[in-house]
Order: C-alpha cells, then structure tokens, then sequence
C-alpha cells in the first residue's frame, strides 16, 4: 500500500527515529558536532558581534558576509543532519524553547547559552530514559519536557519579578 507507506515516511520526517539509528549515523554526527563546535570556538568572537551589532562588526573589520555565510552553513549542517533522527519537530523545538527558556533565567548572554545547552541536555536526557521506560515516541516526550521547562522558567521570572 503506497499510503502506509507514504504515511510512515512522513511520520519519520516529523517526529524521526532515534532508536533506528546506526553506528554510522552517530558516529557522523558526533564528527559533524565536533567540526562545528572547532570552527564555532575559532569565530565564536566574530560571530558573536556580528549577531549583536552587525555595524560594528564592520567597523572592526570583520568580513560580514563570510561570517553571516558561515553561521547559515554551520545551521544548516547541524540542521540536516539531525532531522532525520530526531525529526522536524523537535529540532525546531531545540533551537527555539531551550533559547527562549534561558533567556528567562539568565543575565547575560554566556548565562543565557549554558543555561540553553542545560536545559537542552535535561531534556534530552530524560526524554529518552522516560520514552524508553513508558514505551511512547521519544520526540515528544522530549518536546514535552522541554516545554515544561520553559513553563517552569516563567513561572520563575515571574516570582523573582515581584520580589
């Protein structure tokens, strides 16, 4: 049946399928992470201005469009990559909750990046122990506790707000 086919293909895109992985895969991967965190610590400065104050950037004579170019790729790499195991939703999800959640909490931006890869390993962790035990798709239990997270994040700023 071309449907259940075409269903399963689509559900896979979606969510992925992190217990299908192969040892080939991950192993991509892991040299994939840590060719971008290389390249990332070696521009992270250049990077990091360009994002802040792409004027300033200029004004200190950064190449603007090579490294606009090279943060693109950097994201797109990773993106690719990691679609097919662990599925749209929940790379979608990782870039933007965890970020969203640290920057509750946080007081600067190094604060606000630790407490993103944090709350990304927290919930990337439990997800697939808690996925694992209570036989359910890993992506959204993942997705779920990264949400309440972030809910838990609120709740938090809220409170210290009024103190």
């Amino acid at each position: 049946n071309l449907s259940t086919g075409y269903s399963s293909s689509f559900f896979n895109i979606l969510f992925g399928n992190i217990n299908a992985t192969a040892n080939s895969e991950v192993w991509l991967i892991a040299g994939v992470a840590l060719i971008v965190l290389v390249i990332f610590s070696l521009t992270y400065r250049k990077i990091l201005l360009l994002s802040l104050e792409e004027d300033y950037a200029k004004m200190y004579g950064i190449n603007v469009k090579f490294y606009r170019y090279l943060s693109m790729i950097l994201i797109t790499v990773v993106v690719s990559i990691t679609i097919k195991i662990i599925g749209v939703l929940l790379v979608s999800s990782l870039i933007t909750i965890p970020l969203l959640t640290a920057s509750n909490l946080a007081k600067n931006l190094v604060q606000t990046v630790l407490y993103a890869i944090i709350c990304t390993e927290i919930s990337i962790i439990s997800g697939i122990f808690l996925a694992y035990y209570l036989n359910i798709a890993t992506s959204a239990v993942i997705v779920l506790i990264v949400l309440v997270l972030y809910l838990l994040s609120l709740i938090i700023k809220q409170k210290f707000k009024h103190n």
